[in-house]
């Protein structure tokens, strides 16, 4: 599976991989990696002290696995600068140079740069190949996080907005969403396949390898690649579904949902009662109920309509805020999807902030 996933991402055969049980431990893994890289392998001895002043940049609309991540590898929340976004989601390259200026300036060390392939949120495309460049110039190590979209790739016609995935230092993805894989499965890809190794490698005479037998010498060793010794089999049942589906018939339900989602944008923003949060970039939609409400009632009334979508079973939109105001997220990433679901979506979602009792009719 790795070396599928190597070749459909254009990683060189030099590059490593693991399967995760998802892209937030992806994400945990390539700070590692890149901590690891800044500090030329020191805070493997020194801890603490090696990692003094690191600092990651990253969109103020990224997972929060990587204020996790900089938690748990004791650079703190601190250790994360957080940009502000543009009007569509994306970071703001402007605001990024100014941070990363500002603290160099102040004695910080910039270290690593958190592209995102889909914000989690509205599904955001950041800017890849211009971070790329900026990277380069900054010395710094791009990790993209593409939970949301990386598997867009696949398709020619999305690859487009995804231009820049391919040059990543390090590069976390999901197949338990667009992947159509059951939950749990996640996978970080790391360019240079040798720091990878030099990040998690921990001798101990219980894993040495022989002349022969189980484990000989040269043998592939996935507890040198994470913190994780003992793992359960994921590449099976991701095996499977790419080797029964196919990367074309996968590539047409990515190409299906985006569309469904451009569909559901434009019918929200064409709706007198309705109102699109976000620009749609891939394949999630952000939207509330407006109707003639005021600002004082409108997080209440769509709270509640969420609450009542969720309780009737016909679907599970999840919460989420722009610009302080509460709204419905549709992440539409199921083939089973219909455009008929998308629209009774909207009658129900009219009809409950309208108050009516026909919104879930028995």
């Amino acid at each position: 599976m790795l070396g599928w996933f190597k070749d459909w991402f254009e990683f060189p055969a030099g590059a490593s991989g693991i399967l995760t049980g998802g892209a937030s431990m992806a994400n945990l893994l390539a700070l590692a990696v890149a901590r690891h890289w800044a500090t030329q392998g020191a805070v493997k001895a020194e801890g603490a002290r090696a990692v003094t002043g690191l600092r990651i940049y990253a969109s103020d609309a990224t997972h929060n696995s990587i204020l996790k991540g900089a938690q748990l590898l004791g650079l703190g929340s601190e250790g994360v600068h957080l940009v502000p976004t543009d009007p569509q989601g994306r970071i703001n390259l402007e605001a990024l140079a100014q941070a990363v200026a500002r603290d160099r300036e102040a004695g910080l060390r910039p270290f690593c740069l958190v592209a995102n392939a889909g914000t989690v949120g509205v599904g955001a495309l950041d800017p890849l190949e211009a971070l790329r460049a900026f990277a380069d110039r900054n010395r710094l190590w791009l990790h993209v996080d593409g939970a949301i979209g990386a598997l867009g790739w696949l398709s020619p016609k999305l690859r487009p907005r995804l231009q820049g995935l391919t040059r990543a230092d390090s590069l976390a993805f999901d197949l338990h969403k667009w992947g159509q894989v059951p939950y749990d499965a996640g996978c970080l890809l790391v360019r240079d396949g040798g720091l990878h190794r030099e990040t998690f490698q921990s001798d101990a005479e219980y894993l040495s390898t022989l002349d022969g037998g189980l484990t000989p010498h040269g043998s592939h060793a996935f507890n040198a690649f994470s913190p994780l010794l003992s793992r359960g089999d994921r590449a099976l049942k991701i095996w499977m579904t790419f080797q029964v589906l196919g990367t074309a018939r996968l590539a047409g339900v990515f190409e299906k949902n985006a569309a469904q989602a451009s569909h559901l944008g434009e019918r929200v923003a064409g709706h007198p009662d309705l109102e699109l949060m976000s620009p749609v970039a891939l394949n999630i939609v952000c939207f509330r109920y407006r109707g003639s409400l005021d600002a004082a009632e409108l997080d209440r009334a769509n709270e509640r309509i969420l609450v009542a979508l969720q309780e009737s079973g016909f679907c599970v939109l999840s919460p989420y805020r722009i610009r302080g105001g509460f709204c419905l997220r549709a992440a539409i990433c199921n083939h089973r999807t219909e455009g008929k679901d998308l629209e009774e979506l909207v009658e129900r979602v009219v009809a409950l902030g309208a108050g009516s009792d026909s919104a879930f009719p028995m």
